[in-house]
């Protein structure tokens, strides 16, 4: 984030637009916040991630008890589970350019070379070979890159003659490495302007290359690989270098690209010093080395070994929070049945019940939550839509004196740097007088606090969070009495598994099927399902979906008129004559489905105001004309809850001609599709 800072005095705003990750997906920063220099508090997770920030910086945790919560950097504790965001896949549109880098006049016979002006997939490649395997000699000013393999030899031997018109030497030596060397003070300094670091304890990510679009990034991570190393014996991707400074900028990478990993220190007896490996294993392992080409052959060959494997579950990436044995009661029971014939799941994780199951694994949260019929809590949904991962904190430090630098995002306040989800808002109850906030505004500033988001409850419509702590009863009443009485709490109705079933066989043009409508006791629909054209094609397989959908409405308590009126009418393909002697034409099956569901289990009333012509609609409406009365709407209040809205004076039967609805002009009806009218001109 320093790289943003653009000469801005202590204490400053600048207007800045810039993408970013948020737990609502991705926002639009407003401005850049540069601080000076402050005390700051720096924590390490056991992942490797790390977070320098001042004191009142909040993070995202997850609660022993189940739940997310924002805490305070210096109100963590060793333990405390911090979420990490993967797979934003946030990446730069365009290439890095090069406009600021001025070389030095060259002097004597010094060659001149051609310097790129923005980034490419070529250079990318080159730095990261530089990365891994180069250093920078510079009493000669020269630029060597080691390795073994011929094949990478040759490459960047062409690469340096395409990007730099510059004719790379490479060096033999007996027990040595080959190396590709480049001898020019002009590259030299362009090195040090990306900030690729001439030593092994010096080496970076060049910022150029993570400002530059996705391709690029993986086109460096490449070259970085000729470090790596991949075992066949265990499905693991890693690298252990001496710079500390780079595997953090790697982890960034890993994390942005939705790489789940770790870090580890490892001590080499050999030079009596520790070196630092960042790993991936198992599936993210799998999906990570896919993404790659790997110049050296024995290592393509084990990342296609890789790649066929099938590791076995994590059990080290878990959900804070979450127990097993609760996990398990939200799989639905099955039927039971001989010889595997059976629709029961529980079998498969029985592994959730055993009392030693502590949390329970990402991989078995979400292979319980692709079941029908699971409903997971609100938080745990969170946990599984925005690909949060959990990490201990290792260990909590003074961060001394730093310069520290911050964005703002509108309405939420809350972004994702490096993975961690951060937060910058302080939430008061609706009750917080007007002295209070200006106290608060004070004791902000007395502390030294940058800047800070108020928020009141009920103050907006939406707001991120909620600082109400009043869960007795008698507060809780007192809310009800505030909203007149009435509280929105959906709750599900469940069908018995013995149940009254209606069902019809249809027709809509060429097209057959099955409605079976299931019903509560006292007669009401509770779920609907479509048989439509074979199993296992789209059409079957959207209608299902969206029948699924509609059972749980009907479940939740959305009334069936509503559904009629939003359904009938639509027109698209599959179309034509039904076999239903009151709907003699569809405009499509859903149109068809919905307006016999209307037919069926609405009462005349709304029958009529959703332009159903059942018998009784029409003996209705026969005796209202009959006797000269007009079809008005009716104005009566109507009852607490969710209510639809229908044109009454719409009673007309189907055009004869498309089967569009006819509306009454005088005492004939014309169609508004096509225009056909039935007797007046």
């Amino acid at each position: 984030m320093g790289s943003l800072h653009a000469g801005e005095r202590e204490d400053s705003f600048r207007e800045m637009r810039l993408r970013l990750a948020s737990l609502d997906g991705t926002r639009e920063t407003d401005a850049f916040y540069y601080g000076g220099t402050r005390g700051t508090v720096e924590i390490s997770l056991r992942s490797g991630h790390r977070v320098v920030g001042t004191p009142n910086h909040r993070v995202l945790i997850a609660l022993p008890e189940g739940g997310l919560d924002w805490k305070r950097l210096d109100e963590l504790e060793p333990g405390d589970q911090v979420a990490t965001q993967y797979g934003d896949d946030l990446w730069s549109q365009t290439p890095a350019r090069f406009k600021s880098f001025a070389p030095s006049k060259p002097y004597g016979s010094q060659k001149r070379i051609d310097i790129p002006t923005e980034m490419s997939e070529e250079l990318a490649f080159f730095l990261g070979a530089y990365v891994a395997e180069g250093h920078i000699s510079r009493s000669v000013h020269t630029v060597r890159i080691a390795n073994t393999d011929e094949g990478v030899i040759d490459r960047l031997v062409a690469s340096a003659r395409e990007l730099f018109e510059i004719d790379a030497r490479v060096a033999r030596h007996a027990g040595r490495c080959p190396s590709v060397e480049l001898s020019s003070k002009t590259l030299v300094e362009f090195f040090d302007y990306l900030g690729c670091g001439d030593r092994s304890r010096a080496k970076r990510i060049p910022d150029a290359v993570l400002r530059s679009p996705r391709p690029m990034v993986l086109a460096f991570l490449e070259g970085l690989s000729l470090d790596s190393y991949i075992t066949s014996s265990l499905p693991k991707w890693a690298i252990c270098v001496a710079s500390n400074g780079l595997l953090d900028d790697l982890q960034a990478v890993l994390t942005n690209l939705g790489i789940v990993h770790s870090r580890i220190t490892k001590h080499n007896a050999e030079y009596d010093r520790s070196f630092d490996e960042v790993y991936v294993t198992g599936r993210y392992a799998q999906r990570f080395v896919s993404m790659l080409s790997f110049p050296e052959p024995h290592k393509a060959a084990r990342a296609r070994e890789l790649v066929a494997s099938s590791p076995a579950q994590s059990t080290a990436d878990v959900v804070p929070g979450l127990d097993g044995r609760r996990l398990y009661g939200l799989i639905p029971a099955g039927r039971s049945g001989r010889y595997g014939k059976g629709t029961g799941t529980s079998k498969e994780f029985n592994h959730l019940r055993d009392p030693r199951t502590g949390w329970v694994s990402r991989e078995s949260l979400e292979r319980v939550a692709t079941l029908p019929g699971v409903e997971l809590d609100d938080w745990v949904e969170t946990v599984l839509e925005r690909n949060l991962h959990f990490s201990p904190v290792a260990d909590v430090r003074d961060g001394g004196e730093r310069e520290v630098f911050d964005v703002s995002v509108p309405e939420t306040h809350a972004f994702v740097a490096n993975g961690i989800v951060n937060h910058n808002t302080v939430n008061l109850p609706e009750q917080t007088t007007v002295d209070e906030v200006s106290q608060l505004l004070i004791e902000a500033w007395q502390l030294g606090v940058k800047a800070i988001a108020i928020y009141r409850d009920n103050c907006k419509v939406a707001q991120p969070l909620s600082g109400s702590k009043d869960r007795s009863e008698a507060g809780v009443a007192a809310q009800i009495a505030a909203l007149g009485g009435v509280v929105a709490a959906p709750r599900r109705r469940r069908l018995p598994d013995d149940r009254t079933e209606v069902g019809r066989k249809f027709r809509v043009g060429e097209y057959e099927g099955y409605i079976h409508v299931g019903l509560f006791d006292d007669g009401t629909p509770g779920d609907i399902f479509v048989d439509i054209a074979k199993e296992g094609t789209t059409l079957a397989g959207l209608m299902n979906s969206f029948m699924i959908s509609v059972s749980l409405g009907l479940q939740y308590g959305v009334p069936l008129e509503v559904y009629v009126s939003k359904f009938s009418h639509m027109r698209f393909e599959p179309s034509g004559m039904t076999n239903d002697p009151d709907v003699r034409v569809a405009k499509s099956l859903v149109d068809y489905i919905f307006r016999w569901m209307g037919k069926k289990f609405l009462t005349a009333e709304q029958q009529e105001e959703a332009g159903i012509l059942t018998p009784e609609v029409k003996a209705r409406l026969a005796a209202a004309y009959a006797a000269g009365e007009a079809a008005a709407p009716s104005h009566e209040a109507p009852p607490a809850g969710q209510t639809a809205l229908f044109n009454s004076w719409e009673d007309a039967v189907e055009c004869s001609r498309c089967g569009g609805r006819m509306v009454r002009t005088g005492s004939c009806y014309t169609c508004r599709d096509c225009g056909t009218n039935t007797g007046c001109s």
